[in-house]
């Protein structure tokens, strides 16, 4: 198992554990129209509901982390650039949580001045955490855009998959800093706040998603992706040797598909019956005639 899947691994682990927290923040949140005076003066009922709807926001954050970088190292056959700093973003990532939830149940808010918008809260729902806090997933982010990024100028190959993953990242990034500036002016700010919630969480995260759904049907299904490197894929006349071009015809002749190696000049076959062929998995194909109905 590679660093990246180890690393994607805890992002799971992190997000099972907030999600349970968020379910019970829910839970609380609901109990609190039944009986408005439990927990009185101990967890206020508008606590209760920013840790359910901020780890809402967090828990499915960190739970498309992970599945990217479980992804990564497969699609670009190494570890994604930046890995070691990613690790170590990870462990920040997860104290500044503690700490930002510890402010929200103990601390609860401040005098409406600069100070608390940096160290207490920001009263913005969904981007309540302090602007701190706010940094400190603004750099995250940067982060995990250069892992994709990094890693695809540095392996010089690509996917259309990862392609898209990687111009989804400018949104995933910049679209987080509406998050920052606090505008006097209330329509103005829901205006950006509106920006923030549906273009930050409701586009870019889509396309997150797609992107993942895609990496994890193709590796159910055992279909290939089309790899484009430095180098050309298809040999074009004039531009590749004699031998390239031959080598692609013979296998463009036969049940083989080929795809591009790290080499530019060299193509890798495989016949078209091999695992990563396009078409259900052997496998994935018992499965399905164990569960048809039979013809009687």
């Amino acid at each position: 198992m590679s660093r990246s899947q180890r690393l994607a691994i805890k992002y799971f682990v992190a997000a099972i554990g907030l999600f349970g927290v968020m379910t019970l923040a829910g839970v609380l949140s609901a109990i609190y129209y039944i009986k408005p005076d439990l927990l009185f003066g101990l967890l206020h009922f508008n606590i209760a509901k920013i840790l359910h709807i901020d780890t809402l926001i967090i828990w499915l954050l960190m739970g498309f982390m992970g599945a990217v970088y479980w992804f990564l190292p497969e699609e670009f056959g190494r570890e994604p650039e930046g890995i070691g700093l990613a690790e170590l973003l990870f462990w920040i990532f997860c104290a500044a949580v503690l700490i930002v939830a510890g402010l929200f149940v103990f601390v609860q808010w401040g005098p409406a001045s600069e100070t608390t918008l940096w160290l207490f809260q920001q009263g913005r729902k969904y981007v309540e955490a302090p602007r701190w806090a706010a940094i400190g997933v603004a750099t995250v982010m940067l982060v995990f855009a250069w892992n994709i990024v990094g890693t695809a100028i540095k392996a010089q190959r690509i996917t259309g998959i990862m392609a898209i993953l990687s111009i989804n990242t400018v949104p995933l990034v910049l679209l987080y800093l509406v998050a920052f500036p606090a505008i006097s002016n209330m329509a103005v700010d829901l205006y950006w706040w509106w920006w923030l919630v549906h273009l930050w969480v409701e586009a870019t995260w889509e396309i997150l998603i797609g992107c993942i759904m895609a990496l994890a049907v193709m590796q159910l299904l055992g279909t290939v992706s089309a790899i484009t490197t430095s180098g050309s894929a298809r040999p074009s006349i004039g531009s590749a040797s004699a031998a390239s071009s031959r080598r692609w015809s013979r296998c463009r002749s036969s049940a083989w598909w080929c795809m591009p190696s790290t080499m530019p000049a060299r193509i890798a076959c495989r016949p078209a019956t091999s695992r990563r062929s396009i078409g259900p998995s052997p496998k994935l194909s018992a499965i399905f005639s164990a569960a048809a109905p039979s013809a009687s």
